[in-house]
């Protein structure tokens, strides 16, 4: 009922329309919802396509290869190659890579980030932490019911405690 009612038929309006926020004032019900899926859809139909679920294979292959790219700084390239086989080859996520919903944008923003916070701690670097929060950020924008992003604000304050510095 989301993927359809919710997020590919706001973006077909827009769309067709151009503007979202007369919409949203007529149909509140519309803009309870996060804006990541529907703009994603929106600009593959102002582009002439017929089916934005290419996006989400899009999402798919990019996790693969974020996640290959940061185990291989740590570790060789045969460990890096393995840990990616294994995620790509999950089929839940996998299955998810197959249909238009938020659950795999928001897997990914969400664990990149916290990747990024865990890295942003193990080297003390704040470019790493303002690229984790960005991306937890971002992960409330396809999916904003779940509050997991706490998550990462109560590490960085137990850490900060713990170093007794912010």
């Amino acid at each position: 009922w989301d993927a359809l009612a919710l997020y590919d038929f706001t973006a077909k309006i827009i769309a067709q329309t151009g503007y979202f926020v007369q919409i949203a004032n007529q149909y509140f019900y519309f803009a309870q919802y996060p804006l990541l899926i529907p703009l994603g859809h929106t600009i593959v139909y102002l582009f002439g396509g017929s089916n934005p679920q290419f996006i989400y294979s899009l999402y798919f292959i990019s996790f693969g290869a974020i996640f290959y790219s940061v185990i291989r700084k740590r570790s060789g390239r045969p460990i890096a190659l393995f840990a990616a086989l294994l995620l790509v080859a999950n089929p839940v996520l996998f299955a998810h890579s197959t249909f238009a919903y938020t659950n795999l944008p928001y897997t990914i923003f969400y664990v990149i980030g916290i990747i990024y916070l865990y890295t942003a701690i193990i080297k003390n670097r704040l470019d790493y932490l303002l690229m984790s929060s960005l991306l937890i950020g971002l992960s409330t924008w396809a999916r904003s019911a779940e509050p997991l992003w706490l998550t990462e604000i109560l590490i960085v304050l137990i850490y900060a405690f713990y170093k007794k510095s912010l």
